[in-house]
């Protein structure tokens, strides 16, 4: 009976002694421990072995054969992913406006130190401190957006009702170009910066098709001398005051020869000032020149007004700003008709509610360390 299965309280049975005698065992044990003494005496003297286990089968794993090697063919690296070259962004590069050292005034102030008298007026010009119109009169930004849009809209001067309703209608940001050939130029520069526009100067310069076409008095000409253009550029210079760009009035015959446009694009770096080809032209030269001579420079990429209908303006401003979405910034020109107005005004209402900034001209200017 088991232990599970006895009744409880019961002892289990003693089992029987051994009848061997205790010599037997007594004489069992001195045998082996002989045997022992003798084993560890014989071992002390040999060198360490391995002693297998008697009756065991201990089967060694079968080791395969040697293969040949295998090429292996390294992991797939995935390519990193294609960026298009586009310009730097104006943001990136050395030109920042109104700096530390820049004079605190008003941009519609007139600053003696930025200007230099002469015969033909007052003419911008370099402070001793290193001063630039382009650092003054320059309108700052205060937030850099992913999208940013320079709308130029010229011919401004020359048609007084024209003139004010370009400055009464036009967004602040929207950057007013004043014709060296208009009227009453710094009285109305000074309304329009009072009003938080941004100007610039357009420069009457020789078309194709002159003298038929005729941008006006003083016209830069492509086979005048050197020191002749000069003359009529300061006589340009000297219409107005307090801007901090010059851009092209036409020029489509001017600004593709080197020897005519070179002299120009010196005089207004060493006067401070930047440039903006209007992109009227594909001849012109005058932006290979600029990065040459370290002028500040810019480029217009859209016409919106060479077709003077409201529709064509509008799928033209809708093209500059699909251009600025893909660089992150884009310059647009136009001239200060009606429809223009009209079209500009109403697009910046739409553009600002979808997150496009609109940008003083000279914040997208390409400027270059001193």
């Amino acid at each position: 009976m088991d232990d599970l299965n006895k009744p409880l309280g019961q002892k289990p049975a003693k089992q029987a002694r051994s009848r061997a005698p205790l010599w037997a065992a007594a004489l069992a044990l001195g045998v082996a421990g002989l045997g022992y003494l003798f084993w560890t005496s014989q071992s002390a003297n040999q060198p360490d072995t391995v002693v297998a286990i008697k009756d065991a089968k201990v089967e060694p794993e079968p080791v395969p054969p040697p293969q040949p090697a295998q090429p292996v063919a390294p992991a797939p690296v995935e390519p990193a992913p294609q960026t298009a070259q586009q310009p730097d962004p104006p943001s990136q590069t050395a030109f920042r406006p109104r700096t530390d050292d820049t004079p605190k005034r008003p941009a519609w102030v007139f600053m003696p130190e930025l200007a230099e008298e002469t015969d033909n007026g007052i003419l911008p010009k370099i402070s001793t401190g290193g001063i630039r119109p382009l650092d003054a009169y320059s309108n700052p930004l205060t937030t850099i957006g992913p999208t940013r849009i320079a709308i130029v809209i010229g011919g401004l001067g020359i048609s007084q009702t024209g003139t004010q309703k370009a400055i009464d209608d036009l967004d602040s940001e929207v950057t007013l170009g004043f014709s060296a050939v208009g009227n009453s130029l710094n009285r109305w520069m000074q309304v329009a910066r009072k009003q938080g526009h941004e100007v610039a100067l357009q420069i009457p310069m020789e078309p194709i098709g002159y003298p038929t076409v005729d941008p006006g008095r003083n016209t830069l000409l492509a086979d005048a001398p050197p020191a002749e253009n000069i003359a009529r550029l300061h006589s340009a210079l000297g219409r107005m005051t307090n801007y901090p760009v010059v851009m092209n009035y036409l020029g489509g015959n001017f600004a593709n020869k080197r020897e005519a446009i070179e002299p120009i694009l010196k005089e207004l770096r060493d006067r401070g000032l930047a440039y903006l080809d209007d992109g009227s032209s594909a001849a012109s030269i005058a932006l290979d020149l600029a990065e040459e001579l370290r002028l500040p420079n810019g480029v217009g990429s859209i016409i919106l007004d060479d077709v003077r209908d409201p529709k064509a303006i509008e799928n033209q401003l809708r093209n500059i700003e699909l251009l600025a979405q893909r660089r992150g910034f884009a310059i647009a020109t136009g001239t200060a008709f009606p429809e223009t107005i009209a079209q500009v005004q109403a697009y910046i209402a739409d553009a600002k509610k979808r997150g496009i900034q609109i940008v003083p001209l000279s914040n997208l200017m390409r400027d270059y360390p001193r």
